[in-house]
């Protein structure tokens, strides 16, 4: 699970602006959230039989496209951010580039100027209706491509029944100031395109912030439960939420996972539970210092592992972003692997804002920060925050990530061939949807 927050902070207070009717929920209260303006709801699949139904998403999934050049964007701004974010790790690190694509999308929705050059710079494209189409077209098409298997698993597997099912949950939230005007604009395409829910509060009470928890926790399904602490120098805050289960194509036998002996970067050994299979049919490729497979785990998504060489550094898969990529993508042959994967569940908390920087978006944390699409009170980006957790057992992988950001005041091939994946030393991972790009890259130091 994962979640990222964006915080702003501004220098003056003004009557809200924006007055939008049709979704509007007053609360009632005099502290924390006193409005909620819930997002465009996506239109209803329906029909009168199953041939029907799969038709109507074919159509919704082929309106939804996302175009090869903004997927290469999105895939480049994981490279280099997760190459960033990775270096010098000591320790399990669990990273969403998707997660803070989203957060700085819609604050780049917001941004003009140099601001908006550099975060849209960042994402991978220039044009301010293609990031918000196409974000909007991520949510859309991986809802409907859920919907989609939904409806395949009732009518050729229902011998699954309450069985987890693999899915992809991706949520946005809009936390402004009750006195603070936000441009009708902005609103509109963050509820249309970005599907964000808009909420009024008092940064003030700490209401406000237990609330911010508490949709982190429903939107991450429990997985996440964050203490935010109070600023009450924030303004506006944009959160992300993803959520994802993943169920392997191959289960692992529980009565084949057996302690063993994990080896660390520093050559301290640790005792862990090791899963193990054998597997035919599995994709298996070796690069320069490195060997690496993948599980497919439902919803046309992906689990990527890559295990560095006896004697090599499994930092030296992550030094650059060139490296990264070569060491997650590749042609890989199909075989007979022989899996040692060591179960692990852990979670990661990290701040964002020198990552940011070093990566050429600096300026939305100066005083010259640029948010004139979202208002004309001078505010800036004071924190970016990413929580995250992931766990692997004999089932599959689920997690779960926020991100949020505050704005605060200015003032098949040969069967015979058999792959071995022996995970017994620190190791680098990947989870992938065909269609969002790289929901999670990280590094297991310690199962």
């Amino acid at each position: 699970m994962l979640a990222a927050a964006l915080i702003l902070g501004g220098c003056g207070a003004k009557p809200p602006a924006v007055e939008q009717g049709d979704s509007k929920t007053e609360t009632g209260s005099e502290k924390g959230v006193t409005e909620v303006i819930e997002p465009a709801a996506l239109e209803e699949v329906t029909g009168k039989d199953t041939d029907e139904i799969w038709e109507g998403y074919r159509q919704k999934l082929d309106e939804n496209e996302i175009t090869d050049s903004f997927r290469a964007g999105l895939d480049a701004f994981a490279y280099e951010s997760a190459a960033q974010i990775l270096q010098g790790a000591e320790e399990n690190v669990n990273y969403s580039p998707l997660s803070l694509y989203y957060a700085l999308a819609m604050a780049g929705a917001g941004a003009d100027g140099k601001t908006f050059e550099e975060i849209s710079g960042l994402l991978g494209t220039k044009e301010r209706e293609e990031l918000a189409t196409q974000s909007g077209n991520i949510y859309r098409y991986l809802r409907y491509q859920q919907g989609f298997h939904e409806v395949y698993q009732e009518e050729y597997e229902p011998g699954l029944g309450e069985e987890k099912k693999p899915e992809i949950l991706i949520a946005n939230s809009l936390w402004a100031d009750g006195k603070m005007e936000l441009k009708p604009d902005y609103v509109n395409q963050l509820t249309d395109q970005y599907y964000a829910s808009i909420h009024r509060v008092s940064f003030a009470e700490d209401e406000t912030w237990k609330e911010m928890g508490q949709w982190i926790k429903e939107k991450t399904n429990g997985v996440l439960e964050p203490e935010l602490t109070k600023d009450e120098e924030t303004v506006l805050a944009l959160i992300n939420t993803l959520y994802y289960y993943g169920s392997w194509k191959n289960k692992f036998p529980e009565e084949a996972t057996k302690p063993d002996t994990f080896t660390r970067s520093d050559g301290s050994e640790v005792t862990a539970d090791f899963m193990n299979m054998t597997v035919t049919g599995y994709p298996y490729r070796e690069g320069d210092g490195y060997r690496a497979s993948m599980i497919n785990t439902g919803n046309n998504t992906s689990m990527v592992f890559v295990l560095p060489d006896e004697g090599r550094d499994v930092s030296e898969l992550f030094a650059t972003p060139e490296k990264l990529k070569e060491a997650l993508n590749g042609e890989y042959e199909t075989m007979e692997v022989n899996w040692k994967m060591p179960k692990f569940s852990f979670g990661s908390s990290m701040k964002l804002e020198d990552t940011l920087r070093r990566l050429g978006a600096g300026d939305m944390f100066e005083v010259t920060a640029d948010f004139s699409y979202m208002t004309d009170a001078p505010v800036l980006v004071s924190s970016v925050i990413q929580e995250t957790h992931i766990g692997v057992d004999e089932s599959g992988v689920e997690g779960a990530a926020y991100t949020m950001m505050a704005l605060a005041g200015c003032a098949l091939i040969e069967e015979t061939k058999v792959g071995d994946m022996i995970l017994d030393r620190p190791f680098l991972f990947g989870i992938r949807s065909d269609e969002a790009g790289w929901l999670f890259i990280g590094v297991v130091e310690t199962p």
